[in-house]
Parts: structure tokens; sequence; C-alpha cells
């Protein structure tokens, strides 16, 4: 929170979500906390999980997590900004838990305090509603658990790791860090099959409490086939895979197609790989453990996922994180603090003009952004009288509706629509409201159209959530 607001010149307090991720996570928590598994459905394309879970693309853990914290500190604690508390409110504990179980000398205290408030993809999603500073939260604990040396230890990094993995698949790759050091070739051999074997496991059982997701990787994984079999689904596979390497090495070697956040991110990976490999013959167990981890995460996501969009520090930067830390306590490691340090206070400029440029509108006083949205557009609600089943949930544009999402009263489920326009899903919907950006026709298939103020809007929503069942 000092870095925001000593480095960055903002007002946490201020934090309003604004892009479509960080509004549905954002709502996906305070209406758990508000009702708990009654919301509506939060999902893409109007896609539900098949078992009944409504709680997105990505699982219910994260908002049962923090929606239950939230549920505890009551009512008045449920408002947008509660989520970005409670990110530091974890992660405030974890760094606790860190420097305690590391018994951490005052130079080790202030190289990790250092080290957070400068290595920027933290300290910038920890002001977001997104789960990714709760990975950062896993990093610590990891880090902690590593350098336990008391009876259970390799229970406390399994259910350090579980928890982490259950959250994000990628994860299970650190179980290769399980043992303190394995005894044998035999031994690494196994934990590195389970750790490599963990990740499609975890996210065989993500699939099954998830939303499913049209652009996920389980559905480009399973999109491949048709005639030619088996043999000719394996080779689009492969040729897929590679043609994702190629596109993220072009994509991390061109820092004019990245955002500062980017950059950072491929900077730090990069260092942290070098560094690994420099101080190998003198590191511990530890150190080389999650250095390997880090280096098959990088190749997971080059040939899966990719680098582009912000992938590459939304999914990597936590494993560097872990990286980073258990390098500290090894042979050089202030060194390399007060590289982190120096080129991230070095980075402040550039983040200052990327947060004014890009996201601003996150650290706007709630009340004005809502003014400034109110002023901008009316709002076009298509809606049927009776029939759909979803009577809490609203289909909306993925667009720039981010202040008025967020202001739904909590409960209230939102399905974003990705890869085609909200008007042609008009009488296809399962959603009994379709919030529109911009003028549409009258005559939507079957459905009534109605132009209100956001004001009206968010009142009928609460209406609605009285009246559905």
């Amino acid at each position: 929170m000092l870095s925001v607001w000593c480095l960055l010149g903002l007002n946490p307090l201020h934090y309003v979500p604004v892009f479509s991720d960080d509004v549905t996570y954002n709502h996906q928590i305070r209406s758990f906390a508000e009702v708990g598994f009654a919301s509506g459905y939060f999902t893409i394309n109007e896609l539900p999980n098949e078992l009944g879970f409504r709680y997105g693309p990505h699982g219910p853990l994260y908002p049962m997590l923090y929606g239950s914290l939230l549920a505890l500190l009551g009512p008045a604690a449920n408002v947008p900004v509660a989520v970005p508390a409670l990110h530091l409110a974890l992660v405030s504990t974890c760094l606790f838990v860190l420097l305690a179980t590391w018994r951490a000398t005052l130079a080790q205290t202030l190289a990790v305090a250092g080290v957070a408030a400068s290595f920027w993809p933290l300290v910038v999603m920890l002001q977001l509603s997104m789960q990714e500073a709760t990975h950062y939260a896993v990093a610590m604990l990891v880090a902690a658990a590593l350098a336990s040396r008391k009876r259970g230890a390799v229970v406390l990094r399994f259910g350090v790791i579980a928890t982490g993995a259950a959250l994000r698949p990628l994860w299970g790759l650190a179980f290769l860090a399980l043992r303190n050091s394995p005894s044998s070739l035999l031994a690494f051999g196994v934990l590195a099959l389970i750790s490599v074997f963990s990740v499609p496991l975890f996210l065989l059982l993500l699939t099954l409490v998830a939303a499913p997701s049209p652009n996920g990787l389980l559905a480009a994984s399973t999109s491949t086939g048709g005639i030619g079999g088996a043999a000719a689904a394996l080779a689009g596979a492969v040729e897929g895979l590679l043609a994702n390497g190629a596109a993220s090495i072009a994509w991390a070697t061109t820092p004019s197609a990245q955002a500062a956040l980017e950059t950072h991110a491929v900077v730090a990976v990069a260092t942290l790989l070098v560094w690994g490999a420099l101080i190998w013959r003198f590191a511990d167990w530890p150190a080389r453990s999650v250095w390997l981890v880090l280096v098959i995460a990088v190749s997971v996501q080059m040939l899966t996922y990719g680098f582009g969009s912000y992938r590459l520090f939304r999914i990597l930067s936590p494993i560097a994180f872990l990286v980073l830390l258990v390098f500290l306590r090894n042979r050089g490691g202030m060194v390399l603090a007060s590289l982190v340090v120096v080129s991230g206070l070095a980075s402040t400029t550039e983040f200052r003009w990327f947060l004014s440029a890009y996201r601003a509108p996150m650290f706007a006083p709630p009340s004005q952004a809502y003014l400034d949205l109110q002023a901008a557009l009316p709002l076009h609600l298509a809606y049927a009288e009776s029939g759909p089943a979803w009577c809490n949930t609203v289909l909306v544009d993925n667009g720039g509706l981010g202040p008025f999402v967020a202001a739904f009263p909590p409960g209230m489920g939102v399905s974003v629509v990705h890869g085609q326009n909200a008007r042609r899903v008009l009488g296809e919907a399962r959603s009994r409201y379709v919030l529109l950006t911009g003028a549409v026709e009258t005559e939507a298939a079957g459905m009534n159209l109605l132009v209100v103020s956001p004001e009206l809007g968010l009142r009928l929503f609460e209406r609605e959530l009285e009246n559905c069942n």
C-alpha cells in the first residue's frame, strides 16, 4: 500500500473495479459473502457448470475463501474496496509467517520488504480483486515451508502447494520441491513425475467445478480432430503447441509489443533463469528445485497459453517471486535483492505513466467514476417478461460498463459475452436481462427494450433479486 501511495501517487481507498476480469472477481466474492451458493450465474457466453456450481471459469474456491472472510466482517464491509483490503491483510500475514519461519536477520527482513515493495507485478495486482495477490501469498507460504525443518514439514508443503494448485493447477509443479533433498536419482524421478502429472490432474478437478471457458486450455486441447482420427488430432495438437512456442518467443523478444508490467515480468523471469544457472553449483536443494519449477513453468506457459496479452505477468510472476524469495537465502541473495529493488525503483516513473494511462479509473473516487459513467451513457436493457431460467443473471457485453456492473447488488450473476456481440444472442439468452452498450434495434427477438439510467437499472436488479426464487 505504501508503494502505491508513495511511489505511484495513487490512493488505494479510491479503488473501483473497471475492466471485466476485475469486476467479475470482485462481484463474485461479494455475492458469495451475501448469498453463498444461491447467487446468479457467473459464466462466459452463458455456459454453465454441469454440476451446478455458479462461480465462473476459475472455479468457486477463490470466491468461497474471500467471500467467507468478507461475510465474517459483516454487511457493512461488503463494498468493492474490501477485496483489495483482504489481499493486503493476507499478503502481510504470509510475509510475517515467512520472516518468522526464516528467523530472518535484519538484513534479510529489509531485503524481503524491499523486494516485495518494488516487485511491480505484486504491487499492482495487490490493488485489484483478481486472484493474483492470493498466488503471491501462496509463494510466500511455499518459501516458508521450504525453509522449515520441523517434523511434518513435508505435509505442510504438500498442503500449501495443493491449495495453490486448486486455485491454479500450474502450482502443482512445485511438488518437485516437496522433499528437503531427494536421496537418489529414483527419488528425484518420482518427484518429477508427481509434479508434472499433478498439473493435468488439478486441471481436470478444476473443470468439474468451474464454468466452461470457450477460450480455455481444455477447450483448445479437445477441439482438434475430425477426419484422420487420433493421429490427426495429435498432429494438430503438436502443431498448435509449436505455433504457440514460436509466437511466445517472438513476443518475449519484442519489447514494443509489451506493456510495462509485461516487460517487467519478462526481465524478472529471464534474470532469475540466468541467476539460477550461475549459482547452481553453490545453491541448496530448495533453490535448485524452485529454479527447475520456473524452467518447466516457462516451457508449459510458452507452449500452451503463450506469453501474449497479460498472461505472463499474471501466471508466471508469482512463481518467479517464489524463486526470488528462495534465492535470497542463498549465496549472493543480498546482491540479487539489491538489483531487484534498484530496478523496481528505476521503473517508478514508467509505472506511474502506465497506471495513469490505462488504469487510473480503478483509483478514481467511486462517486466520480459513477457520475462519469452516468453522464456518458444511458443503459440499453433488453429483458424477457418471463421464461428464461436465469432470472437473477445479467448478460453483458465485454465492454466499458465496469463501474456499473460492479455496483450490481451482491447475488446478481454476470455472464460475459466473448467472441460475439450480445445483440446476436437476444432471444436465445438464458439470462432474463441483456445489458447492451450503444443503440440497439427495438425488435429484439421477443424481448422488450428499456433505456434507463444507472440508478433505475440497479433498482430493477435489486427488485429482481427479491422476487427471484
